[in-house]
C-alpha cells in the first residue's frame, strides 16, 4: 500500500469512527468556563525568589491583579477568585483546596524563576508530572521547598520531602486526568509569551512535580514569567508596562481557550435530546477493589437518549460525587482488564482515563494495587 493509499485509509477509518461515536466525539467537553482561580506564589514570610530588595512575591501579586481586572472586564460572566489578596502567607495545600472548593474551571499559578547560574533566563509554564530533567527538578524542589514553613508539613504532604529526589517519583505513580488540558492551555500561555514579549527566551512547556497542583481537581499550570536572577529578564519584569504585558498574555492565552471550551459546550448542547427518559442508574457497587474506565464529567445529570454516552448509553454507571455527575464503564477485578477496556474506550471518548474504587471509596491506582496485594 503506497503513502497516499494509507493516508486516505486513515481519513476514511477516522470518518467512520466519528460517525459511530455521534458528535460526541468532537465535543467531551461540555462545561463552560465559569470561575478561574489565580493564585499568585508566596508571600507573607515566604517572599519566594529574592535578589537585593526585589522579591518574587510582590511581582507575582501585582500580575495577579492585572490579570483579575482583564478578566472581569474582558470576561464579565466569569468569576475570578484570588488565593490571596494581601501579602500574607497561604499553605500550598490551602491554594489547591481553595480551588477545589470553588469547583473551579481553571487554575493559574503565577511565579518568578531563579537560578544559581546569572546566564539561566526565560519564560517557561509547567503543568503536573514527572520531572524530566536535573534542570527542571532544581526549579520545582526550590518552589517546593515553601512548605517547611508550614507546620507539620511531613504529616500534611504525607511524608513529602521537598530535597530529596526520591519524593518525585509519586509523580510518575499519579494519574493526572487533566493533563490535555492542562498542557493546552500551558502552550497557549507560552504562545502568547513569544508574541507579546519576543526578546525574551521561550523555554517552552514541561511537565514537574509541583506541590501546588498536586491535587487540584481541574486544569491547572504553573507559569515562570522569567528569571529574577537574570539581569535582563529581571529589569524587563520590574516595568509598569511588563507587568501588564505578562497579564495580557496570560488573559489572550485564556481567553483562546475559553473560546474552544464554550464552542465545544454549544456542540454538546445540540446533542441534547429534550425528551425527558429515565436517567442512567448507578449499578450496585461492588464489595472490593474494582477498576472502571471514566468516561466523561458533567455538571447535571445525562440522560440515555442524550447520545453523550453513546455507544455505551446501556451500560454506564453514574455516581454523584460532590456537585459533578460522572460516568463509568466498568468493575474489573484487574488492571489489565481496565487497560483492554480504555483503550476501546479512547475511540469515542479519547479523554477516557482508569479510576480506582474500594467499595464507595475512590482510591488512586497505587493504593489499588498496594490494597489487591496485601489481599492476594
Amino acid at each position: 500500500m503506497n503513502i497516499a493509499v494509507k493516508f486516505r485509509f486513515v481519513q476514511i477509518t477516522l470518518l467512520l469512527v466519528a460517525l459511530l461515536c455521534g458528535v460526541e466525539a468532537y465535543a467531551q467537553t461540555t462545561e463552560l468556563l465559569r470561575t478561574i482561580v489565580i493564585d499568585a506564589g508566596h508571600g507573607g514570610v515566604d517572599p519566594g525568589a529574592v535578589h537585593g530588595k526585589t522579591y518574587e512575591k510582590d511581582i507575582n501579586f501585582k500580575i495577579a491583579c492585572e490579570l483579575e481586572r482583564m478578566i472581569k472586564e474582558g470576561m464579565p460572566t466569569v468569576k475570578v477568585i484570588q488565593t490571596r489578596r494581601t501579602d500574607v502567607k497561604v499553605n500550598l495545600y490551602e491554594r489547591g483546596n481553595i480551588a477545589n472548593r470553588a469547583n473551579a474551571d481553571l487554575f493559574i499559578s503565577i511565579h518568578v524563576n531563579a537560578s544559581d547560574k546569572s546566564s539561566a533566563n526565560g519564560h517557561s509554564t509547567y503543568v503536573l508530572g514527572t520531572n524530566r530533567s536535573e534542570q527542571n527538578l532544581q526549579e520545582v524542589m526550590r518552589e517546593n521547598s515553601v512548605i517547611t514553613y508550614e507546620d507539620d508539613y511531613k504529616t500534611r504532604y504525607e511524608g513529602f520531602d521537598p530535597s530529596s529526589p526520591e519524593s518525585y517519583i509519586i509523580f510518575s505513580l499519579m494519574q493526572n486526568v487533566y493533563l490535555d488540558k492542562s498542557m493546552e492551555l500551558a502552550e497557549l500561555v507560552q504562545q502568547r509569551y513569544a508574541a507579546n514579549i519576543p526578546t525574551m527566551r521561550n523555554r517552552g512547556t514541561h511537565q514537574a512535580g509541583f506541590l501546588v497542583l498536586w491535587k487540584t481537581a481541574m486544569p491547572s499550570i504553573l507559569t515562570e514569567i522569567g528569571f529574577i536572577s537574570n539581569d535582563e529578564d529581571r529589569n524587563y519584569m520590574l516595568k509598569e508596562s511588563s507587568i501588564e504585558t505578562y497579564a495580557r498574555s496570560i488573559y489572550e492565552a485564556i481567553s483562546i481557550y475559553k473560546s474552544k471550551i464554550d464552542k465545544q459546550a454549544t456542540v454538546s448542547q445540540i446533542a441534547v435530546d429534550a425528551t425527558p427518559t429515565t436517567q442512567i442508574v448507578a449499578t450496585e457497587h461492588n464489595e472490593g477493589v474494582r477498576f472502571y474506565v471514566q468516561l466523561l464529567t458533567s455538571r447535571s445529570a445525562l440522560k440515555r437518549s442524550s447520545g453523550k454516552l453513546d455507544p455505551y448509553a446501556s451500560q454506564a454507571i453514574e455516581r454523584k460525587m460532590g456537585s459533578w455527575y460522572k460516568y463509568y464503564v466498568g468493575g474489573y477485578s484487574s488492571i489489565a482488564e481496565a487497560r483492554e477496556a480504555q483503550a476501546e474506550a479512547k475511540i469515542c471518548f479519547k479523554d477516557a482515563f482508569i479510576v480506582a474504587f474500594d467499595g464507595e471509596e475512590q482510591i488512586s491506582l497505587a493504593e489499588a494495587q498496594k490494597r489487591l496485594n496485601v489481599t492476594n
